[in-house]
């Protein structure tokens, strides 16, 4: 089980959602999942999210498209790690982001 869940829900996100991963998987950490969940988009969201080969990874495309929060709800069914967290498909990580919540979450 993986420290620390990032989960990123997008729907149509395909502006923005190149940013938001590269912010996360540059970091200089390993102990996390990236929980990439696509609801039936039409931009192209899920053939980039398929191409994706980095081992933190997980893919996932909802069975049936959803409401927002059935979406975040249903991605967050799939997230393992200890402490779990959303990002959205237009925000990004700060490149000093697990040190700072390793260091936090020591006091839990």
């Amino acid at each position: 089980m993986p420290k620390y869940s990032i989960i990123v829900p997008a729907y149509n996100g395909m502006p923005y959602l190149k940013t938001c991963i590269e912010s996360i998987i540059s970091q200089n950490y390993d102990d996390y999942e990236l929980v990439l969940s696509e609801d039936h988009s039409s931009d192209g969201t899920a053939e980039y999210i398929d191409s994706l080969t980095d081992g933190h990874i997980i893919r996932l495309h909802c069975p049936e498209r959803t409401s927002m929060a059935e979406h975040w709800e249903w991605a967050l069914s799939h997230a393992s790690g200890l402490w779990q967290m959303f990002v959205g498909q237009d925000d990004a990580l700060q490149s000093f982001f697990f040190e700072f919540v390793k260091n936090f979450s020591n006091f839990f």
